[in-house]
């Protein structure tokens, strides 16, 4: 008897920290979903092809030239000169390197793509920034084929248009409170706990 009722003391004792806790982190979240920024991500894809034509030896060539040159264009994808022109495409002609930190390119590892993740402010400019992207890595490629010979031996083919985000990257507003609050009133919980064990050696 004497053990339950030392214990619900310290767990009625270590009621106020949690809820000192609760509020801590609820405030914490408040502040946190005002200072991050909301960011969407869109995603276009662009299949890498090379004109081989239909004998057997000549396309495994052709793979394996598209599957290399998905890797040159990535690089070149995420140029500043590609940015400048993106940039020109965009309402406003934002600032190209801006644009640039917005943006990754992945080349395919087995199969010859170009993914182009971009991310802003909402789903539709999100949406505008990879396809717009991925537009340009198609000229630029096609330019760079084109430098050397007339036919080019590999081109870049968007596939459809980029997806348009259904969802913001990290935790809404209240999502981001609720969480933090529940981590403030664990954490004050604990603490409360705790110290209520070092008062108990202290003055036995």
């Amino acid at each position: 008897m004497f053990l339950e009722q030392t214990f619900g003391q310290r767990l009625r004792k270590g009621l106020l920290p949690a809820l000192i806790g609760a509020v801590l982190g609820a405030l914490i979240g408040v502040a946190a979903s005002f200072a991050l920024p909301t960011k969407y991500t869109s995603t276009a894809i662009g299949l890498v092809v090379a004109n081989a034509g239909k004998d057997p030896a000549t396309a495994n060539a052709g793979q394996e030239l598209a599957l290399s040159r998905s890797q040159t264009f990535a690089v070149v994808g995420e140029s500043l000169a590609v940015a400048q022109e993106v940039s020109r495409m965009m309402p406003g002609e934002p600032d190209p390197a801006q644009l640039l930190g917005k943006v990754q390119i992945d080349p395919g590892a087995l199969v010859p793509t170009l993914t182009v993740t971009a991310q802003a402010d909402s789903p539709l400019a999100a949406q505008a920034l990879a396809n717009a992207w991925m537009k340009q890595v198609e000229k630029t490629s096609l330019e760079l084929e084109t430098a050397s010979s007339k036919q080019p031996l590999v081109v870049v083919k968007p596939i459809g248009s980029a997806t348009l985000p259904g969802g913001a990257d990290q935790p809404t507003g209240p999502v981001l409170i609720l969480l933090l609050s529940l981590l403030g009133a664990a954490s004050g919980f604990v603490v409360g706990m705790v110290l209520l064990g070092v008062r108990r050696h202290q003055h036995p």
